[in-house]
């Protein structure tokens, strides 16, 4: 049942008996957890030093420039043409976040829904406020543009968004919202399996259904946006609004709906090589086919393909690329031995922890990194420079500028967000939770 408890808002549920040791309780998968959210922040990163300098040399009057970068980037790196690495970190917080309230739920028979927002605020919140202050220079605002930057709306509101990245923590802001509800709808239903996974399907119906109903936001071919074509207002809609990306979020929440209440089962059915082999390979084939295809190539076989298959690509490719993810990273929590073992070592390296600790800030700041990277590089800031700067250079500037990114997220980590973190949790928390 759920219900609204006096005092304290809180979802009510059948409370369950206690149990033993949860996933995550092992330090070992949330180091595993851990090199997950890096990779994807890490993706992002090198998906804007690309995409800066695509820009540098769009803006140069030729193409040439950027169709010599086209031919000389590795094929195995045509995923950081994709804009995926945002998708790695949405599908991430969803799975945490809802592992967290599954086993608040399981142990105490309540999700306290303030307290789970009020931690949620002091982790985004006082990063999220340096940022304005510090891009609200950058450009000319509108007083409506503040107020709905402030109110995590700005994309819904067809306002100017103040920080570049702002749209993204805007979208996670308005899922944490809606999260602890989903996870009482789902729970209260007595089918919790179905209704998750009808709201993952749900998800990417409705980016088809707007899709259908807004033909040029996949008819555009996407090489002509890496030559300096604007992206539609539609095309921005599909990339920034929740309903249209909640996908990868609703998968991170059937992920954690399966490790906390099928646990045992998962782990009988990857106690045996072959299957936790076969899920990994499946998630490997599944990331290759949503992140690794020539799109951003204008020869590239994809564009002699009839137009109703941009259709689907634009539909199923996150969903696709999101679900292998997925894939990949069961058989890391559960396999006793095997491949997905050594593949778990790899993800629970210690300096994936590092940047997933100031996972936020390096969202938030990284951009400010790039060109210092590439004037390091280069030693020039001039487009001409910086038209004809190698491939190999792009790796090097992508290397520096993640390096600038987490040391200047070690800062702000260190200086704002724990410090205003625990003042905020000190503050409005109860004392015992304000220590969990």
């Amino acid at each position: 049942m759920c219900a609204a408890q006096s005092g304290n808002l809180a979802l009510i549920a059948e409370p369950l008996d206690p149990p033993g040791h949860l996933l995550l309780d092992a330090p070992r998968n949330r180091q595993i957890t851990d090199g997950v959210r890096a990779l994807g922040i890490l993706l992002v990163i090198l998906f804007h030093v690309v995409m800066a300098a695509v820009v540098y040399m769009s803006k140069s009057g030729s193409p040439t420039g950027v169709d010599r970068l086209v031919a000389e980037f590795p094929g195995a790196l045509n995923v950081a043409w994709q804009a995926l690495g945002s998708e790695i970190v949405f599908f991430a917080s969803g799975f945490l976040l809802s592992y967290l309230l599954f086993r608040e739920l399981l142990r105490t028979g309540a999700i306290q829904i303030r307290q789970f927002l009020i931690r949620r605020a002091s982790r985004i919140l006082p990063l999220y406020a340096v940022g304005l202050l510090i891009f609200v220079f950058t450009r000319r605002f509108e007083l409506h543009d503040y107020v709905f930057n402030l109110l995590f709306i700005s994309k819904i509101a067809d306002a100017r968004t103040i920080i570049p990245v702002g749209w993204s923590l805007e979208m996670m802001i308005q899922f944490y919202v809606l999260l602890p509800f989903l996870v009482c709808l789902a729970m209260r239903s007595g089918r919790p399996l179905t209704v998750i996974t009808a709201l993952v399907l749900g998800s990417v119906a409705a980016r088809f259904a707007g899709l259908v109903a807004n033909p040029a936001a996949y008819e555009t071919p996407i090489w002509e946006l890496m030559y300096g074509t604007r992206p539609l207002p539609v095309q921005e809609d599909f990339y920034q609004l929740l309903w249209y990306r909640a996908t990868p979020f609703l998968v991170g929440l059937l992920l954690a709906y399966l490790v906390v209440h099928r646990g045992t089962a998962l782990a009988e059915w990857f106690r045996r090589g072959r299957r936790a082999g076969a899920t990994l390979g499946a998630g490997v084939v599944l990331i290759a086919i949503g992140g690794f295809l020539p799109a951003h190539d204008k020869n590239s076989f994809l564009y002699s393909l009839d137009t109703q298959v941009w259709l689907w690509f634009w539909t199923l490719q996150r969903f696709v690329f999101v679900c292998g993810v997925a894939a990949v990273l069961l058989p890391c929590y559960y396999a006793p031995r095997g491949i997905a073992v050594w593949v778990a070592d790899r993800l629970a390296w210690t300096g994936f922890g590092v940047v997933s600790r100031n996972i936020y800030s390096i969202y938030l700041f990284h951009l400010a990194c790039i060109i210092p990277a590439a004037a390091l590089v280069s030693w020039s800031i001039d487009r001409h420079t910086l038209y004809n700067v190698p491939t190999l250079d792009i790796a090097l500037i992508f290397a520096i500028a993640a390096y600038l990114s987490v040391q200047l997220s070690k800062v702000m980590t260190r200086f704002v967000e724990l410090p205003a973190r625990d003042w905020i949790r000190t503050r409005f928390l109860q004392p015992a939770a304000a220590r969990g």
